[in-house]
């Protein structure tokens, strides 16, 4: 499955900076995705609702409490050998860029 493991990224938001690391999952027929980030105790810990993959990037929907109930939050992730690039759409957010994410 594409993207399976562990990989880090530096994050410089309004609501963010630092590192995060994400783990890509692929369990029972599911992809599922924890973020760990600095200051929080457990990882966020998604379920992906929908996946499709096309060629190197990985197309991930999914729901998090953090936004309203009726919207989703939907990511690319294109990757390369041991590394990572990523657009994270969250409603009423905007846009993540994600660049130059390695695995570790």
């Amino acid at each position: 499955m594409l993207g399976i493991g562990t990989w880090r990224f530096d994050v410089d938001t309004y609501l963010f900076h630092g590192p995060a690391t994400m783990e890509l999952r692929y369990e029972r027929g599911e992809y599922r995705m924890l973020i760990y980030v600095r200051g929080l105790r457990h990882p966020l810990d998604y379920r992906i609702i929908r996946s499709e993959r096309d060629g190197e990037t990985l197309h991930l929907v999914w729901n998090s409490s953090l936004v309203p109930r009726s919207r989703e939050i939907s990511g690319d992730f294109t990757f390369a050998k041991d590394r990572c690039n990523g657009v994270v759409r969250i409603p009423v957010y905007g846009k993540l860029i994600l660049r130059d994410g390695k695995r570790i």
